[in-house]
């Protein structure tokens, strides 16, 4: 599944293999919302020679005639692209709207069925301003999801593990050490809303070395929200390999 080719501070250049091609890291996932395609996944192939995107599994299992074409044809047969696809289980949404429609157990369930080539279990996003009570019972929840996930995947889909516990370094350890134990394919830190959009960065570095000490060095570890190209020198070289574009959506 992986290759490493280079190292460089706590960077990486690796070779991560999916049922749908390689993909070199570093690199980033443009954001593609299924509902508005202004620019389709195939013209970011063909122009850009862009090989991996990323999309939101809620969006498309919450429209009903938009589930139904994608369980039909499959995920990549209905966008036309023969890359790398990265799936958001819905956990973004959490944040947004502070609830969600599907469960752990379905959204997991849908992305294997559709054909993800990288999936998420429903993690519990956190800002940097949630009280530390909320911010244990998110930890607790996002530790009992990845044992779900775990139980319910299989070996043809990349699964990712994102460790929770906003600005508490403690609950940040103690999620990255329990999810290390559920050996995943792929590690991640969450968007640490409102930070990110404040381009706090000192809050970030803090969440993201904490748990880089915890989780497998070897393994992919994706910053999600951390889009931006100003960003991508300095936490390639904290040690991150991915990002998705969630500030210049497509």
């Amino acid at each position: 599944m992986l290759k490493l080719i280079a190292r460089d501070c706590m960077g990486k250049v690796l070779k991560v293999r999916t049922k749908h091609g390689e993909m070199l890291t570093p690199t980033f996932f443009p954001v593609i919302n299924p509902n508005k395609l202004t620019i389709t996944p195939k013209e970011i192939k063909k122009e850009f020679r862009w090989n991996e995107i990323i999309t939101n599994a809620y969006i498309i299992w919450k429209n009903e005639d938009l589930k139904g074409k994608v369980e039909e044809k499959g995920l990549h047969k209905f966008l036309d692209f023969d890359g790398v696809i990265f799936t958001d289980s819905g956990a973004y949404q959490i944040w947004q709207y502070g609830d969600v429609e599907i469960t752990n157990e379905q959204t997991v369930e849908f992305q294997k069925r559709i054909g993800s080539d990288i999936g998420t279990f429903l993690d519990v996003p956190m800002p940097h301003t949630i009280p530390i009570s909320e911010a244990k019972k998110g930890v607790r929840l996002t530790i009992e999801r990845a044992k779900e996930c775990k139980s319910l995947v299989n070996n043809k889909t990349l699964w990712v593990a994102t460790v929770q516990g906003s600005v508490y370094k403690h609950l940040v350890s103690k999620c990255a050490k329990e999810l290390r134990k559920l050996d995943f394919d792929y590690y991640a830190c969450g968007t640490l809303k409102v930070a990110t959009d404040e381009w706090r960065f000192k809050e970030q570095i803090d969440y993201l070395i904490t748990t880089k000490r915890i989780v497998p060095a070897g393994k992919p570890f994706h910053f999600w929200g951390l889009g931006h190209p100003t960003t991508f020198a300095l936490f390639v070289a904290l040690g991150c390999d991915s990002f998705d574009l969630s500030l210049i959506h497509i």
